[in-house]
């Protein structure tokens, strides 16, 4: 049986990537971790289907990231802020033998998961790092526009401006 844990499910951009997941069938069950356990169950009652469940998180404990992650075929991580949560997040992947993907944004967390590649790869498993909105699909919006709509690229700028959106999460304003 194949299983999809989505840490912070409840979050901002984690209960978006929830509703969104949760209406396939990529993954027989998929698991709402978050650090509001009762808002996590909610989320899991409403999407229903018997597919979709709910579990407490504490994202500062180790020993809970490997018991909510241990025996899923991937962890999404969408809890931030990534220069706090992320290289500890996938450590905990690593070491349970887990497939990561995150949405991670912060460049220092980026440099140090991008360290940990040895690991992931000793460890068997992909981490996909960045796979928000951007970085992340703006970069393979451009990928796949030069591939297919250009014959040449000489140099891609992203601007990125954001701020004071209603769905922003916590984490945007610890973002660094």
């Amino acid at each position: 049986m194949s299983r999809l844990v989505i840490l912070g499910g409840c979050g901002a951009v984690g209960s978006t990537a929830v509703r969104i997941l949760a209406g396939t069938d990529h993954f027989d069950r998929y698991v709402v971790a978050d650090k509001e356990l009762e808002a996590a169950r909610a989320m899991a009652a409403e999407l229903g289907g018997g597919k979709v469940e709910a579990v407490g998180l504490d994202a500062d404990d180790p020993a809970s990231l490997k018991e909510v992650i241990s025996g899923s075929d991937v962890v999404l991580n969408c809890v931030g802020p990534f220069y706090r949560y992320g290289p500890v997040i996938l450590r905990a992947a690593i070491e349970a033998g887990v497939n990561y993907v995150d949405i991670c944004d912060d460049m220092d967390a980026t440099e140090a998961m991008l360290a940990m590649d040895e690991e992931a790869r000793k460890a068997g498993i992909s981490a996909l790092i960045g796979m928000g909105s951007s970085p992340g699909m703006a970069n393979l919006l451009v990928k796949l526009t030069a591939q297919v709509l250009l014959d040449q690229v000489d140099s891609v700028d992203i601007y990125h401006a954001h701020g004071g959106e209603p769905v922003e999460g916590p984490a945007v304003i610890k973002h660094r």
